[in-house]
């Protein structure tokens, strides 16, 4: 029987190791840069353990979506409703004829630790030799109609994903009628990824791919919320009118998926100092708790003005 993973990373490991020199990453957090094994940084016990929905929460999913989704996109917000939403409420809904079977309970609580660990694991190994071609500057997956869709959904996903993220909707929300947004983030970050990925999977004729080449000697940095859109909200509480996503892929390359019409100022190729200075200042602006390097001196470089 495989092993239940308890450590769960909010953040991709196999990603973070682009910043990585024999598995140790340099980490700024709370005012200090130290160095840890990339296994030790972008965790949390039981990060993606699935909550006990109540039935409004099961009620509250299917109706937030049934009005404002594509029927692709209904098709796979019930697939994440299986996946994710009943373990926890079968556990304290069981089936009478199932109440009380411990080995019945015992392959509910399995999938409430591991089925939304195990589905992100599958994704990234998935990504993998995109994210390595990326890193190479070869953008072909933009062009590739099969393999796109579910490289853009797998970007929003990172955008989503982060402990910052569920931590600001936990903070932000409050239970309506028994129906919990923070209880079911865990469904709804997957529904909103796949959602935010066709749109951009339908716009990606309009919206350039740009892969920036950072040959400065300031590394790009990386943060726990490695996705960032260029074009923030002037409010925290609007959703921005724009949004060019951008992608720190190692300390020397990065990705850029631009607005529709107001482009964000980057394009492919070589980027100065300034521009790297700036993207590492977004990062750290954006990340929640902890920001990402290959070195000491990179911090101190890159988010210090000449």
């Amino acid at each position: 029987m495989k092993k239940d993973t308890r450590r769960q990373h909010h953040v991709w490991r196999s990603y973070l190791e682009a910043w990585s020199t024999d598995q140790i990453i340099f980490c700024l957090m709370n005012g200090r840069i130290f160095r840890s094994n990339v296994s030790n940084v972008g965790v949390e016990r039981d990060f993606h353990k699935l909550p006990a929905l109540t039935s409004a929460d099961i009620r509250g999913i299917l109706w937030l979506f049934d009005n404002t989704m594509r029927p692709i996109a209904k098709r796979v917000r019930e697939t994440f409703l299986t996946a994710f939403g009943f373990p926890g409420w079968l556990l304290s809904n069981p089936p009478p004829h199932l109440a009380g079977n411990t080995e019945y309970e015992a392959q509910l609580r399995r999938q409430i630790i591991n089925a939304e660990e195990d589905w992100h694991a599958a994704l990234e190994n998935r990504m993998t030799p995109i994210i390595a071609s990326l890193r190479r500057r070869d953008a072909s997956v933009y062009t590739d109609d099969k393999e796109c869709i579910s490289f853009l959904h797998f970007l929003c996903l990172q955008q989503l994903r982060t402990k910052g993220v569920r931590d600001k909707i936990a903070a932000r929300t409050n239970e309506v009628s028994g129906f919990s947004v923070a209880r079911c983030w865990n469904i709804l970050r997957h529904i909103f990824a796949v959602n935010a990925g066709i749109n951009l999977y339908l716009d990606r004729k309009k919206r350039p791919l740009w892969l920036l080449e950072n040959n400065t000697e300031i590394p790009f940095i990386t943060g726990d919320q490695p996705v960032i859109n260029l074009f923030p909200s002037s409010t925290s509480d609007k959703p921005p009118e724009l949004f060019a996503l951008y992608y720190p892929l190692s300390p020397s390359t990065a990705l850029v998926i631009d607005e529709v019409e107001h482009r964000c100022g980057y394009t492919s190729g070589t980027i100065s100092v300034e521009q790297v200075r700036t993207l590492n200042s977004r990062i750290r602006e954006e990340s929640y708790r902890q920001v990402f390097g290959n070195s000491r001196q990179t911090f101190l470089d890159s988010l210090i003005p000449p």
